[in-house]
């Protein structure tokens, strides 16, 4: 058998310490302790104190490990050209990768015990629930609990000191959320009774000219479109006019595409029923309950009827999408920040659909919610979720009519959270003229009245800086600024990303009894523009070997939106809704304020969105199947590589080129065999690659940071290879898949070996302390870690079935683990040189050993060919691979 061989280069380099976690020092004993931030409090006088025997659910949120290394993954597998697009992580892998550490935890856990409270089970190694009432509360944190009578009537409570911590723990605490029930969100949600009084019996459909939208695509029944008021359409229409049609004539209509709904309140599962009837659709909608689901059973509310409209609009634009609710409580910030933990945890819907919103000076009535929800919003799309939220109904002054807030907070300008988030694509809205193609339409702005408003949110984020993928021309304006984040050397995050059909809206059937409605009824607001945006990814998600995850850097690359190939840009109106603003924010030529890229142009939305290799078929591709190695060439020998790129091959070895004088100073470091060709490709620490006799695929150069690239290893058929850095990050080029990185598992260690699985299905990762990570298929064996004796771990080699390997120490140790045999070690052989590679025979029934001076030593059926020694000048070797 052809063999792979890991190979290594000793880097004197430093790593990011991380610091450790002091122990909790048991009850009695003197402990620092320190107080988290407090959130936003009501200027208003407290009405009481808080019954200590009232129930409370809390949150405790922990940092992920290297915060930083999660936000760059999200960043990277969403951002085309980067070599992590697309390449998620796997299902159930998240706790083990970005979890807070098993120390951590324990800390944690035993703390919030030691205070008498019982954390709940430990979701994906972050996120801590706790039930108590509120005495426990206020005396585990001592804090004090206070009522607030808010301007609206209803009571809040909130925590008058912030929590205090042990100050052991304080740095891994993201946040404690649940203390204050301030803020809650709110549906983005515009209603209309119908003028006509059309029988909901009545399912006759009407003129296929005007309603048509393809073979499977919506048709609604005369009962959905008869005597609708002048501005309300429905679905058919709306599909028409902004291309969905086109998709659905194709046979694109969601299949096999799950879409996952935020909700606070409950659906009637007849007005679903009676809908389908209409639309002549049967798709399939469940439920999942959080925390025991809604607070109320009424169904007379406009949250219940949000949850209808989230689902009719999904079983609309998308017919053949599976359609999962999650339902809970929507009593305050933290019951949210359930609904979604449990949305990305649970990891089965590709498409997540928030219609909710508050607005951010809301928002940070309860410290750490922000915060705790832009790391959930961070694992989504690390996962390949798509997160679209409403960004509002109230227009660029996002507080108008929210509780708590004086009347200058209300006419203030503001914008919605979650819709600005970073890590999710907020969806404003716009009023449509005429349903024609292309469509007519403005910014949505119908101003306001009996203390609320209708139009579409949007402005700039008082809490997040601009990310780079908003950062491309034809964005910034004379609008844009830096001052409400507190960014002096940039922007501000900007809201909202796309706008679709908000004003009038459509018809949907809802019985529920809010405001009176029984039966059919126009709805719209920012809460029709969200899932009417989900419904597209849901359909660019059918057949995609992986989903297109978040859409925001490919939305915002240049020259889709610069061209408008992408969008209808909506050029006139504002969102000014109270008008005290200047007219805060006017539409306009390419991205604005107001609505954002615009509306979709459907099929080139989709298009956009899919990945390279294309998904437009009905059905998922499957995996691909390896294409095998070719049949071992009966020759043995090993090629050794030196840091100047000159290489040296010795027994039955083809010598075809050498990096000498290409390198531009750059060591190589790493040498991978090309198993199709008997060719290999040489990596130097900057992450270049170059190929002799083998296929060229790409390199890490423009994305390795400030890391070095340590390793590279091929797969199986010669069809690509990966590359290793030294913090552990791995890239894929060719046909070699994305199994995980240990970016942020390493700690101060440096990775230094990556080695496939025979089949190319997974691979190990060895850092210089011994420790091994295996990804895909690779299964853990052992690892030296505590065994090195402070010889650093260099090089790591498989044996031919993949079910062992050996590891080698700079002083010559050779550890062996599952079926690997010890023929030998270096110890003593190379006193005044490092140990730098081990290589073993194609039947691994013996290993050459390779020290930086060059020398080599044949141990079990290895023979000897000769050595480098002699001839390597002032240079010194890194590498060795052999056959």
């Amino acid at each position: 058998m052809v063999k792979r061989v890991a190979f290594l280069a000793v880097f004197l380099l430093s790593a990011a310490l991380v610091q450790p976690v002091a122990a909790y020092a048991a009850t009695g004993s003197t402990v620092s302790m320190v107080r988290l931030p407090l959130g936003e409090r009501p200027a208003l006088e407290p009405m009481g104190v808080v019954q200590p025997e009232r129930p409370l659910h809390i949150r405790v949120m922990l940092r992920p490990r290297h915060p930083g290394a999660l936000a760059r993954l999200a960043t990277a597998v969403s951002t085309p050209g980067s070599p992590e697009y697309h390449h998620y992580l796997k299902k159930g892998m998240f706790a083990s990768q970005y979890g807070a550490s098993p120390k951590v935890v324990a800390e944690t856990m035993a703390w919030l015990r030691s205070k008498g409270l019982q954390p709940g089970p430990l979701t994906d190694g972050l996120y801590i629930p706790v039930t108590v009432t509120t005495g426990q509360a206020e005396q585990a944190f001592s804090t004090q609990l206070l009522l607030y009578r808010l301007p609206s009537g209803r009571v809040a409570m909130a925590n008058q000191q912030p929590p205090l911590v042990p100050s052991s723990l304080a740095p891994y605490i993201q946040s404690i959320v649940g203390l204050s029930t301030l803020g809650s969100l709110r549906p983005s949600l515009s209603f209309m009774t119908r003028s006509d009084t059309a029988s909901t019996a009545d399912h006759a459909v009407v003129d296929q000219a005007s309603q048509a939208a393809g073979p499977l695509g919506p048709r609604a029944c005369s009962a959905a479109s008869s005597g609708m008021p002048t501005g309300v359409y429905t679905y058919t229409q709306i599909a028409n006019a902004y291309s969905y049609s086109s998709l659905y004539v194709k046979g694109i209509e969601g299949n096999n595409v799950t879409v996952g709904i935020f909700a606070t309140a409950a659906f009637n599962p007849s007005d679903i029923a009676q809908f389908q009837s209409c639309y002549g659709t049967d798709a399939t909608v469940n439920v999942v309950n959080v925390d025991g689901g809604p607070s109320s059973t009424s169904l007379s509310s406009a949250d219940s009827m949000e949850a209808t409209l989230d689902i009719e609009t999904i079983i609309a634009m998308s017919p053949m999408a599976q359609i999962t609710v999650y339902e809970g409580r929507g009593d305050s910030l933290g019951d949210s920040l359930d609904i979604f933990s449990s949305m990305v945890n649970e990891d089965t819907a590709s498409v997540l659909n928030i219609s909710f919103g508050v607005c951010e000076p809301a928002a940070s009535t309860d410290s750490g919610y922000m915060s705790s929800f832009n790391v959930l919003a961070e694992q989504a799309a690390a996962q390949g979720e798509t997160v679209l939220a409403s960004s509002g109904d109230a227009g660029s002054e996002g507080c108008y009519g929210e509780s708590g807030l004086t009347t200058t907070e209300q006419d203030a300008l503001a914008v919605d959270f979650p819709a600005s988030d970073p890590y999710v694509t907020g969806v404003g809205g716009v009023t449509l003229l005429q349903a024609s193609s292309p469509p007519s339409q403005t910014a949505w702005n119908d101003g306001c009245s009996a203390g609320s408003c209708s139009a579409g949110g949007g402005g700039i984020s008082q809490r997040w800086p601009m990310p780079s993928w908003q950062r491309g021309p034809g964005v910034i304006s004379s609008y844009s600024s830096g001052l409400p984040c507190n960014n002096p050397s940039g922007y501000c995050r900007e809201v909202p990303d796309v706008s679709m059909v908000a004003s009038g809206g459509v018809t949907i059937y809802y019985t529920g009894g809010y405001q009176g409605v029984d039966g059919w009824v126009a709805v719209g607001g920012t809460s029709l523009a969200a899932p009417s945006w989900a419904a597209l990814v849901a359909l660019a998600d059918q057949g995609c070997n992986s989903p297109v995850g978040f859409i925001n850097p490919v939305l915002y690359s240049p020259p889709s939106y610069v061209q408008g190939s992408l969008f209808y840009g909506v050029t006139s109106g504002n969102n000014d809704a109270t008008g005290t603003n200047q007219g805060r924010y006017p539409a306009g030529v390419g991205y604005n304020l107001a609505t954002g890229l615009g509306t979709p142009v459907a099929d080139e939305v989709l298009t956009a969105l899919q990945p390279e290799q294309g998904c437009t078929v009905p059905s998922p591709s499957p995996s691909p199947t390896p294409t095998p190695a070719p049949a071992p060439t009966a020759s043995s020998g090993y090629l050794i590589a030196a840091a100047n790129g000159s290489v040296f091959g010795f027994g039955e070895v083809s010598y075809k080129g050498s990096a000498y004088g290409k390198a531009a100073g750059a060591p190589i470091s790493s040498i991978a065999i090309d198993p199709a060709s008997q060719g290999y490709w040489l990596l130097s620490d900057n992450g270049s690659v170059f190929g002799f006799g083998a296929p060229y695929f790409g390199s890490a150069y423009r994305y390795i940071g400030f890391a070095l690239a340590s390793s590279i290893a091929a797969t199986p058929n010669g069809q690509g290879y990966w590359i290793l850095t030294t913090n552990g990050s791995v890239f894929g080029f060719g046909d070699a898949p994305y199994y995980g990185s240990a970016y942020d598992m390493i700690g101060e260690t440096l990775a230094k070996a990556i080695v496939p699985t025979p089949n190319g299905q997974g691979y190990w990762i060895l850092t210089t302390n011994g420790s091994v990570f295996g990804f895909g298929d690779a299964p853990y064996y052992g690892s030296a870690y505590g065994y090195t004796g402070g010889s650093p771990a260099l090089s790591m080699a498989a044996t031919p079935n993949g079910q062992g390997y050996w590891i080698l120490t700079t002083n010559g140790s050779v550890f062996t683990f599952g079926n690997a045999k010890a023929y030998g070690t270096g110890i003593g052989l190379s006193p005044y040189a490092a140990l730098v590679a081990i290589v073993p025979t194609s039947d691994g029934q013996g290993y050459w050993l390779v020290s930086s001076n060059g020398s080599v030593f044949g141990f079990g059926d290895a023979p000897y060919y000769g050595s480098a020694y002699d001839i390597l000048g002032d240079t010194f070797v890194l590498a060795a691979g052999g056959y």
